[in-house]
């Protein structure tokens, strides 16, 4: 019998979720809908409907179908706010055998990635590139760094308060 799996993660932002979600997916040429809901929404088991999750992030089973088979559980994402973060609300099994898994491979690998979209998409909306400068660099246990400095802004003030910019 296939059931729900509740995985626990650090997706502490929906906006960021979201949008990491949206182009991680895009990233892989996956063109599927992401449903947003403010509160949470039924996930749904064809396997069993008296099993069923929520989730406020959801992709629908009818849209990871593939070639060979049709999915019959959907993928959620629900605030769990015990932990202060989004859980990824999923059927291994059947994960496995959808296009998410085909392409993933399992669902720790996708954890990791939404994980890694998610933060790429936390920093671009709380640290914009007009005023932050990025530094990438891996770690030698794998793991990615980000050092966020902030850009230095100099305006010069003449005597009478003008800016030397616009002086002349």
């Amino acid at each position: 019998m296939s059931h729900f799996s509740s995985i626990k993660t650090t997706l502490i932002d929906k906006q960021a979720l979201v949008e990491g979600l949206k182009s991680l997916l895009a990233s892989h040429q996956i063109d599927i809908p992401v449903e947003i809901y403010e509160s949470p929404m039924q996930l749904f088991n064809d396997y069993d409907r008296r099993n069923t999750d929520e989730g406020e992030i959801i992709i629908r089973r009818t849209y990871l179908k593939t070639r060979n088979r049709d999915a019959l559980v959907d993928v959620g994402f629900a605030n769990n706010p015990t932990i202060n973060a989004y859980e990824i609300k999923v059927d291994a099994w059947d994960f496995n055998q959808n296009l998410l898994g085909s392409v993933f491979g399992n669902v720790r690998n996708f954890q990791e990635s939404v994980q890694l979209a998610h933060n790429q998409a936390y920093i671009n909306i709380h640290y914009p590139p007009e005023i932050w400068d990025y530094q990438q660099s891996t770690l030698d246990d794998g793991s990615l760094q980000t050092t966020l400095t902030k850009k230095v802004s100099l305006t010069v003030s003449n005597s009478n308060g003008n800016d030397w910019n616009n002086w002349q």
